[in-house]
């Protein structure tokens, strides 16, 4: 809190970290107090213990925390306020809201063609085409893409108004189709994205118009709901039709609808905790240690296995499945084919996921460090004034955000490397379209005796 107040006027994209704990932290830490039962998802833990590894973990998520918001006014080294002028380009806002329903509509028909593991999975269902095919089509960085075009095309913003709302509608509903429960946080960080970058910082002045903003939490508790049920068939079968969807919907027993029991399960999966008693303390209490298949050798190698066609360094475990291993170790099993597991851990996030490789007071020096690299990546987007230091920054800013909460520093690697090289082809691509749209216009303004000559 105190993070959100004028700190984060001069730096900014501190409001992320803000905005994570807040969400993952407090959140949950709130649930635990009038909830004690639900902590590790009800395992027997004594109460005397409970009271030392809670105070253990919230003084180093305290240093953590600290240590990021340093991290990030050391990388970016003064204000980085938007700046107001900005280069323009031609405008390909509505271009760009075409091809986002196009591929939403597109990888939505193959998810439903070839299930679950098809388009948000690991492919495997998916022919070789498709496969590559679903990857270059990302939907996220269209959005991005839009947002930045709407923001540089001030002059038009008016008649581009219908597309940028299109547009996140489409984006909520594509998010809970392919079964993400997550998928208002989703809109909620892509706007917050949006609006650092556009505006440097926040003047919240709260008019009647806002307090739709009330409905997000009930919203919120529906939506998981809903999509849950719907993710629970999707696991189950082999391939899923649209109309499955309101079948699904229509036998739902909201009888059974336990307030307390969603939204413990929802601070449960949106929680620090867990995810950091593990590493920390996790042997108190008997589960393994895994400090011999995570540590900074084998982060650094998956990381690396992962950007790399080919898997040259082997089948080296990726670090977000490797967490189901403080549980079961004997029993995690490995699909040869993929290379991945079964099952998916929790999140790592920066606290879980520093202190696993590099310990207490190490694991505080690496988030510092690492958190000044993705801020001087900020800054470096934000002096660019045009509509790809916009792209850029946004994604910077999404690094940013998927860091504090990231599910393993090679699946944070693997995220950014691959989004940054869409959107280098989508860009590449507006340039081309850009560029023969000036030849037309230069033939169209020299006339038929051009054409001769």
């Amino acid at each position: 809190f105190l993070a959100l107040g004028k700190f984060s006027t001069k730096y900014p994209p501190v409001i992320i970290v803000a905005v994570n704990l807040i969400l993952f932290v407090i959140i949950r830490f709130l649930v635990l107090i009038f909830y004690p039962e639900s902590f590790l998802g009800g395992k027997a833990v004594s109460s005397s213990i409970t009271v030392a590894f809670m105070n253990g973990m919230l003084l180093y998520m305290l240093l953590g925390a600290i240590a990021c918001i340093f991290g990030i006014s050391f990388g970016l080294g003064g204000n980085t306020r938007a700046n107001v002028s900005m280069k323009q380009r031609y405008d390909f806002t509505r271009l760009l809201g075409v091809a986002f329903f196009f591929v939403i509509i597109f990888r939505l028909a193959n998810y439903y063609a070839y299930g679950y593991a098809g388009s948000p999975g690991s492919g495997a269902h998916l022919n070789f085409f498709n496969r590559y095919i679903m990857r270059l089509l990302d939907p996220q960085a269209l959005l991005i893409m839009i947002l930045a075009s709407y923001y540089v095309h001030k002059a038009e913003r008016k008649n581009h108004k219908a597309v940028l709302i299109s547009t996140l509608v489409g984006y909520f509903l594509y998010v809970s189709l392919i079964g993400s429960r997550s998928v208002l946080l989703e809109i909620i960080i892509i706007l917050l994205y949006f609006g650092i970058i556009l505006y440097g910082d926040f003047v919240l002045n709260v008019r009647f118009r806002h307090l739709f903003l009330l409905l997000i939490a009930p919203m919120a508790i529906v939506v998981f709901f809903l999509v849950g049920a719907i993710r629970t068939v999707q696991f189950r079968v082999s391939n899923i039709f649209f109309y499955d969807i309101i079948n699904i919907v229509s036998q739902i027993d909201f009888s059974q609808f336990d307030l307390r029991k969603i939204v413990t399960e929802i601070s449960y999966r949106l929680s620090f905790f867990e995810s950091l008693f593990f590493p920390m303390y996790g042997s108190d209490v008997g589960f393994y240690d895994i400090s011999a298949i995570v540590n900074y050798k084998t982060a650094f190698l998956s990381s690396l296995n992962r950007i790399i066609p080919g898997k040259i360094f082997g089948n080296i475990l990726f670090l977000e499945y490797a967490f189901p291993y403080y549980m079961k170790y004997e029993a995690t099993t490995y699909i040869t084919e993929s290379g991945r597991f079964d099952y998916v851990g929790y999140l790592w996030t920066m606290f879980g996921m520093s202190y696993q490789l590099f310990g207490y007071a190490g694991g505080i020096l690496f988030i510092f460090l690492f958190t000044s690299a993705i801020a001087f990546l900020i800054k470096l987007s934000k002096r660019k004034r045009s509509f790809e230091g916009y792209v850029y920054g946004a994604l910077s800013l999404y690094v940013l955000d998927m860091w504090v909460k990231n599910c393993g520093i090679d699946n944070l690697i693997d995220r950014t490397f691959h989004l940054a090289a869409i959107l280098l082809i989508y860009n590449i691509s507006l340039y081309i379209i850009a560029g023969q749209k000036r030849g037309y216009h230069y033939r169209t303004m020299m006339g038929p005796q051009h054409s001769k000559a």
